[in-house]
């Protein structure tokens, strides 16, 4: 039945049903998660860059605050952006680790600012979702260490090493 569903969603997600860019990249990222074998693994691979392109071609990896029509963007779609673009980078960070392969997002590219409890209001309130709001906050200092961690391991060996 997985394996029904996951054909069905790239096969919507290729048909080009949706008009929402968001929506997409979630569907992408959520697609990515799912390989019965390591054979799959590349579609892992394929589907998170999918949704990392889209992301930045959204321009979600730039603060909005900063961008010149910025007006245009409602608080709603700042805050969902925002864990949406952090979102992929935990992503990435998992992804390069587990496969051993270099980071596929430049953070230096990015000035995005990393989202805080405030930019999940639109969510539940119960303490259940607090809960996770807080652990998935807690991943994304996480991830960033790692990001650190994975950077320093695949830097030029010619440079010095720099601890800070």
């Amino acid at each position: 039945m997985k394996e029904s569903f996951l054909k069905r969603a790239k096969s919507l997600f290729h048909l080009s049903g949706e008009d929402d860019k968001t929506v997409l990249i979630q569907s992408a990222l959520l697609i990515s998660f799912w390989f019965c074998d390591t054979n799959d693994i590349m579609q892992t691979w394929y589907w998170s860059g999918i949704a990392f392109g889209l992301a930045q071609t959204m321009g979600l990896h730039k603060d909005p605050d900063a961008k010149m029509h910025n007006n245009s963007v409602s608080n709603d779609h700042r805050r969902l952006w925002r864990r949406v673009w952090w979102s992929c980078v935990i992503r990435d960070s998992w992804l390069a680790f587990l496969m051993g392969r270099p980071l596929r997002i430049n953070c230096e590219d990015c000035n995005c600012p990393t989202p805080t409890e405030a930019d999940f209001i639109d969510c539940s309130q119960d303490t259940d979702t607090i809960g996770l709001i807080r652990l998935w906050l807690n991943l994304l200092e996480i991830s960033k260490t790692l990001r650190d961690i994975l950077i320093l391991s695949y830097r030029q060996r010619s440079e010095p090493v720099s601890l800070r």
